[in-house]
């Protein structure tokens, strides 16, 4: 229930642009005023350390280089669905972002792994217990940890999906369940030694800025 105004009247389109798109990446609703002078944005949290965050640092994450593009609804209720978890499953969203993925996993047993401080910030605004990590280098320090659900949407370029996937699938108990989107190129494979692997249908424009083919696959251990 959070609103604040901008008063954009003499600024640049591009500046305005800009503005709408800072301010939609950290999951506010942005409305332009009838004669165009404020843009009215909305939060469903409290997003004020988060603002201070954009302000004093001055910058946000650049997309492509963290590989973020947000899961769209339709998709990522299926993969919800896929993933089946239930209160008092101890759950993980690796690379959460904004928490596209993680509003659909149990709040209080739900941990959120994110580089990128902003998002991070976002996503302790929401609620969620966040750790601020690289997720690889996290697995690693954590060889430990396990999950009862993980549902992910990992980055794709240059193998990462797979060693995401891989270093996921390390943190998940014995009876657990791995849910992940993942390129289309990747359908019918097996990418993960002692796992049963189930695939989706493929996706298409699932992700605003990309034509990128998708599928979701759902992975449990074999017993």
């Amino acid at each position: 229930g959070d609103s604040y105004s901008v008063y954009v009247y003499s600024k640049s389109k591009e500046a305005v642009d800009q503005t709408i798109q800072v301010l939609e990446d950290v999951g506010a609703s942005v409305k332009t005023s009838p004669d165009k002078n404020y843009l009215n944005a909305k939060f469903d949290f409290d997003p004020s350390e988060v603002i201070d965050q954009l302000i004093y640092s001055g910058s946000v994450p650049e997309k492509a280089a963290y590989q973020w593009y947000p899961t769209r609804s339709e998709i990522g209720l299926e993969a919800a669905r896929l993933l089946d978890a239930r209160p008092g499953h101890r759950c993980c969203e690796p690379q959460a972002g904004t928490g596209d993925l993680a509003q659909y996993l149990p709040l209080e047993s739900t941990l959120c792994i994110e580089l990128a401080q902003v998002r991070a910030k976002v996503l302790e605004a929401k609620g969620y217990h966040v750790v601020k990590a690289d997720f690889l280098a996290w697995v690693d320090e954590n060889s430990d940890a396990r999950f009862d659900r993980i549902l992910m949407n990992p980055p794709f370029s240059n193998g990462r999906a797979a060693a995401h996937l891989c270093a996921a699938a390390k943190t998940l108990s014995p009876d657990g369940r791995l849910v992940a989107i993942l390129p289309a190129s990747m359908v019918n494979s097996q990418p993960l030694h002692g796992f049963n692997h189930s695939w989706s249908k493929v996706y298409e424009d699932q992700f605003e800025g990309t034509s990128v083919r998708v599928a979701i696959l759902t992975a449990e251990r074999m017993q």
